[in-house]
């Protein structure tokens, strides 16, 4: 969903053209439509993700929820509390900055679409995330343990499988589509959650570049 969602954005971007303002009030009501939908989608996803894994884990003693909630209203707000309207615009600064630092309309353009895109994918994941952490909360669970979305880079896949209570932030960078498992204690041998397990799963060009150089890989191997 949320890479269909971007590929969509993208695509739509295609058509701004160099009158950035004029070509994106064309494709505006378009785009949001995109992102609302896709935000409704993941969202109710995110719903019903928190007991089926609890059952699938042999948790059914925890899905006892103590409150109810809409996951839908979660669409159309940013994972910051921004309208997703302000977040997409930010595609259209994005190619007007890179103008003003002396670039080509053409890499304006390209500017504007990496933003969005990279936008898009990281709105979808927050929305997901903020959705599976409510429902968690309103369960009695302590905490999440934390699971790759794989293709996973290095700086994610060192925390795979490691364990935080519910009240310790997600740490992310952007982009990141990493999720967590509402869980009591780490679910062992998963490749999502065992770094050792991930790492050994990958071709060599694939552990050099999660690495960061060929002779991380070698290290590792």
């Amino acid at each position: 969903e949320i890479g269909a969602a971007a590929s969509a954005a993208g695509r739509l971007w295609d058509r701004v053209g160099d009158e950035f303002d004029a070509g994106y009030s064309q494709i505006e009501p378009q785009l949001l439509a995109v992102l609302d939908t896709a935000q409704a989608r993941v969202a109710q996803g995110a719903m019903d993700y928190v007991p089926r894994l609890l059952r699938d884990t042999g948790q059914d003693a925890l899905d006892r929820p103590s409150f109810g909630f809409d996951p839908l209203s979660f669409v159309g707000t940013a994972g910051d509390g921004m309208p997703t309207d302000s977040l997409a615009y930010g595609s259209v600064l994005r190619a007007k900055h890179t103008i003003a630092e002396g670039g080509t309309t053409l890499e304006a353009l390209a500017a504007g679409q990496t933003f969005l895109t990279t936008a898009v994918g990281t709105l979808l994941s927050d929305t997901g995330r903020g959705v599976e952490t409510l429902a968690t909360a309103a369960r009695p669970i302590t905490g999440y343990v934390r699971m790759l979305s794989p293709p996973s880079c290095g700086r994610c896949v060192v925390l795979a499988g490691k364990r935080y209570k519910t009240n310790d932030g997600f740490k992310r960078h952007p982009d990141c589509d990493c999720r967590h498992i509402p869980a009591t204690e780490d679910v062992a041998g998963d490749l999502t959650t065992d770094v050792s397990a991930y790492l050994g799963s990958l071709d060599d060009r694939a552990l050099a570049r999660t690495l960061g150089s060929e002779a991380n890989a070698e290290a590792f191997r």
